[in-house]
């Protein structure tokens, strides 16, 4: 690709604002000759990677936008970037969390995967409560328990592709 082009860069514009107990953000992304997406071919985009809205006030709060976040460790759900291996997988949807007290929290999410500056159509969701325990005697031992489930719906083309699929399987390997 270089010897072609002889140039490819990446390049974002971080910009965050905080107000009124309110954080706004914007970030603006540009792909000239990029191979990160495609390392055989370039990648020529701009636009805004992301934005968001965000508050946390008392023990409730709310991002909307594209968010950034998991649950637990983020083996069942882990939304996440890594520009310099050219992954953003952004959640662009609603974000709700509220402290029950100091130790325990409940966090719920809505929203669609981004795919570079596009969405996928099926729909991510989610709920989690996460917690921390500790002795008030002379142990040292704690406990972080939590519990979460994450659902997600196909959207209708995604379940035809499924479909024609399954279907193009030999009969024993089909299922229903």
């Amino acid at each position: 690709q270089y010897d072609r082009q002889l140039f490819g860069s990446e390049t974002w514009l971080n910009m965050n604002y905080s107000n009124w107990g309110m954080e706004f953000g914007l970030r603006a992304d540009f792909f000239q000759n990029s191979n990160l997406i495609n390392p055989q071919a370039s990648f020529n985009k701009q636009g805004i990677g992301r934005w968001y809205v965000k508050s946390d006030q008392e023990r409730i709060g709310f991002e909307a936008g594209y968010i950034y976040d998991q649950i637990g460790s983020g083996i069942i759900y882990r939304a996440y970037e890594q520009r310099n291996l050219g992954l953003d997988n952004a959640l662009y949807g609603l974000k709700l969390n509220y402290d029950l007290n100091d130790q325990w929290h409940v966090k719920a999410f809505s929203g669609r995967q981004k795919r570079q500056f596009e969405t996928y159509e099926s729909l991510i969701k989610g709920i989690g409560i996460e917690g921390f325990i500790q002795t008030h005697d002379t142990s040292t031992w704690s406990l972080a328990p939590g519990f979460a489930m994450v659902n997600r719906t196909l959207d209708d083309a995604s379940m035809t592709n499924v479909l024609a699929t399954v279907a193009s399987y030999q009969k024993e390997d089909q299922f229903l």
